[in-house]
């Protein structure tokens, strides 16, 4: 075997400055009756980095221990297995061995099972054929960098018609490859096989900038279990269990046949694997076959099938077969608990969390930290926040998993100052900690907040997930953030460093309708490979929302056509458009339909409906409107009302308007204004002094106006009359050269029309 050499360091001192005595996960599983006494593989026992790996190595090189298998196998392990290891150092060091035993295999799958280039999230439909075909151009007698100096840029590259030995014989290496722009649609369509592919050491980096599809990219994983069975490698059963983990579905499948051929299908362990895989495919309807087929069922039998129902959402049924569970005999452990207090999160029912709770403490269940805030992210989700508080609060041992229930808790519940107060003091933070307590802020209409966290966490390096980025672009739309809004887009949408999902782009489109860029939300909307119902609502209301009426509806109308049935936001903006664009009868129609569709309306939708009326001169049959609804007017309709008498100046309706309205909220100083206003507008003097009379005895004052606005990310709050912002005397004088230029301006205007 030949292994790369590397600089051997005095162990001693090596040992004692390097090392960590803390067990890693790559090991921690180790056969109890395993042993290691050699001074070496100590050593890699307790190895926490590659750097120390290599030094390990350059001593058994010398040594000469590297030529014995178990050795090997533990690099190898640790380089594949450990969080600090190096999946493609591990395929190095593999494919020097000559001989390697079933262990070693089973390592290399599992590595590349863990491995995070098939952990990440990638998108569909991304490799296109090559179609090379056999032509010979300027391919012979060039060597690689002759031909690198030449200037092909990869489009020209592609079209000398290459095939897979030519390729290989010149010797282009990954970095070379890599220089020339190939994209993702452009690159391993050559015909490798995985060896050759993973000989050219390609690093997850790598992997992930070229954009591969987690779906057609070469599984590698899956790959060795292909090598494994074409060398006609003896197999045992964790070869299977570990293979099924890195499967797509019908590669699953396939194992599945092969373990019934070669008579796995009776072991235990491989049943476990197959109902895991089933239910991870959301298959469950498999996974519930293998497991009505097993004769013997231990924690993890019931666990997977438990487990895989929690992931289709079929929460009745995961909690049933928990109860059948118990009732077998079989001893639940944390994992199964874990599992079952996620269902009760999802299913919002509060009683049957607490009686599995109740069932943990009876049975003197020793609760490790997971359990502990599974427990707690119930109650949290289930909506008892003392409770969760007092678990909090009795907990030794927190991590960020726990304080970030916290947030989510006091989120959940308006109380912001606790959630930033959590958040400050938490002792260690990751990037899911910030995007809670940015949502926090973005859900509880506090964005400016929000925007100001997300400045600060990008500040410090931190990369925002795509639930930031929507919590964000959230706070964008209420605040008018049009600028930030498209900083995200161009930073981080357009240059791929989020995948641009459905949930993303919905986002988007609500930020640029609330911002006003209706022409860029509907421009997103049409660029959309994928849309659900959410994408067509968002740019149904956002066209409602400026008085694009007519492209509302035929949106609307396209939306019917394309088979999606709408809900009642889709007839919230419907109504709005009408409107908007005084569309009485059709507002009128629009309305009776939606018990068509299987809707009941609610009082959002008399909203729309008295505000159309009331828009369109109909303030009478506005009001009566109101006598038939089946449930008490809110805020939203007598609102609507009072809009519709101020516009068609009816006092009389807008004082029982606004009377409505006072006794819905005593303090909103708006309503006492807008009336004042209507009726200063009509001269009645006497009610515009009962008003302010009223407004002094509830003790309501007028909020003062202000306006916003935002510069190089920051935001500035100007108040009538307010002097205290430190450039206060530059910003007056610049608006007074404003108003002048603008009324010099009109004048010349008027000058060049005649106008008096």
């Amino acid at each position: 075997m030949k292994f790369p050499q590397f600089k051997l360091q005095t162990f001693p001192h090596f040992h004692k400055q390097l090392f960590s005595s803390q067990p890693k996960k790559w090991n921690s599983n180790n056969h109890p009756n395993l042993v290691i006494t050699h001074p070496t593989l100590v050593l890699i026992e307790s190895c926490t980095s590659m750097s120390q790996i290599k030094q390990i190595q350059a001593n058994m090189i010398h040594t000469g221990i590297i030529s014995h298998i178990f050795p090997i196998s533990r690099l190898i392990s640790f380089c594949a297995l450990d969080v600090n290891g190096d999946i493609n150092y591990a395929n190095a060091l593999f494919n020097e061995i000559n001989e390697p035993n079933v262990y070693i295999w089973n390592t290399m799958i599992r590595g590349f099972v863990k491995s995070q280039i098939l952990m990440k999230g990638f998108d569909k439909n991304q490799f296109l054929n090559l179609g090379f075909d056999k032509n010979q151009f300027l391919i012979e007698g060039f060597e690689k960098n002759q031909f690198l100096e030449l200037g092909f840029d990869k489009n020209q590259f592609l079209n000398l018609g290459f095939e897979k030995n030519q390729f290989l014989i010149k010797g282009f290496d990954k970095n070379q490859l890599l220089n020339l722009g190939f994209d993702k649609n452009q690159f391993l369509n050559l015909g490798f096989d995985e060896k050759q592919f993973l000989n050219m050491g390609f690093d997850k980096n790598q992997f992930l900038n070229l954009g591969f599809d987690k779906e057609q990219f070469l599984n590698l994983g899956f790959c060795f279990f292909r090598r494994m069975v074409r060398e006609k490698v003896e197999m045992d059963k964790r070869s299977y269990v570990f293979v099924l983990k890195g499967c797509g579905v019908l590669e699953g499948v396939g194992v599945h046949c092969r373990i019934w051929k070669v008579g796995f299908l009776n072991d235990l362990i491989v049943r476990n694997g197959l109902i895991h895989f089933y239910g991870e495919s959301g298959r469950i309807v498999d996974a519930r076959k293998v497991f009505d087929e097993s004769f013997v069922r231990d924690v993890v039998t019931w666990t997977s099938l438990i487990d895989g129902y929690v992931k289709v959402n079929m929460v009745n049924e995961a909690l049933r077969l928990f109860d059948l569970m118990c009732l077998s005999g079989v001893e639940f452990n944390d994992v199964t608990l874990i599992t079952v207090f996620s269902a009760c999160s999802l299913k919002g029912e509060l009683s049957i969390g607490k009686s599995v709770h109740e069932l943990v403490e009876n049975r003197g269940v020793k609760c490790s930290l997971n359990l502990t805030n599974a427990i707690l992210d119930m109650y949290v989700k289930c909506g008892c926040l003392l409770k969760a508080k007092e678990i909090f609060d009795k907990m030794e041992i927190k991590d960020v998993f726990s304080w970030t229930n916290m947030i989510h808790g006091y989120a959940k519940n308006g109380e912001v100052d606790l959630a930033k107060k959590c958040f400050s003091v938490m002792p260690e933070r990751n990037v899911v900690s910030w995007n809670a307590m940015i949502a926090c802020y973005s859900q509880n209409n506090r964005p400016w907040e929000a925007l100001e966290l997300f400045r600060e966490m990008e500040k410090r390096g931190l990369v925002p997930m795509e639930s930031t980025l929507v919590s964000v672009l959230s706070a964008c739309a209420q605040s008018g953030s049009l600028d930030i809004g498209r900083r995200i887009h161009d930073d981080y949408i357009k240059q791929k460093r989020v995948k641009f999902s459905v949930i993303l782009a919905n986002a988007l489109i609500d930020m640029y309708g609330k911002c006003g860029s209706v022409d860029a939300a509907g421009e997103l909307f049409h660029e959309m490979p994928e849309r659900d119902l959410v994408s067509w609502n968002s740019v149904i209301v956002g066209y409602a929302s400026h008085g694009l009426a007519t492209k509302a509806l035929a949106l609307f109308e396209q939306m019917k056509s394309s088979g999606l049935k709408p809900d009642c936001i889709t007839f919230v903006g419907v109504l709005s458009a009408c409107a908007h664009g005084g569309l009485v009868d059709q507002g009128w129609e629009y309305f009776r339909s939606m018990e068509l569709n299987g809707l009941i309306p609610r009082v959002e939708h008399y909203a729309c409906m008295v505000d159309l009326l009331g828009r369109s001169g109909h303030v009478k049959e506005a009001f009566e409107f109101t006598k038939q609804m089946p449930m008490e007017p809110d805020k939203a309709v007598w609102g609507a009302l009072l809009n519709g008498c101020r516009m068609h100046r009816e006092v009389e309706l807008a004082k029982i308007a606004a009377e409505k309205l006072i006794e819905l909220d005593p303090q909103d100083s708006g309503i006492y204004v807008l009336l004042a206003t209507l009726c200063a507008n009509e001269r009645k003097w006497a009610d515009v002094r009962m008003v302010r009379s009223l407004m002094r005895d509830n003790g309501v004052k007028k909020n003062p106006g202000y306006s916003l606005i935002e510069v190089d990310g920051h935001f500035y709050e100007f108040v009538a009359a307010d002097d205290s912002h430190p450039e206060s005397q530059a910003i007056h004088k610049m608006l007074d050269e404003i108003m002048l230029l603008s009324t010099l301006e009109a004048c010349v205007s008027d000058a060049q029309t005649g106008q008096p």
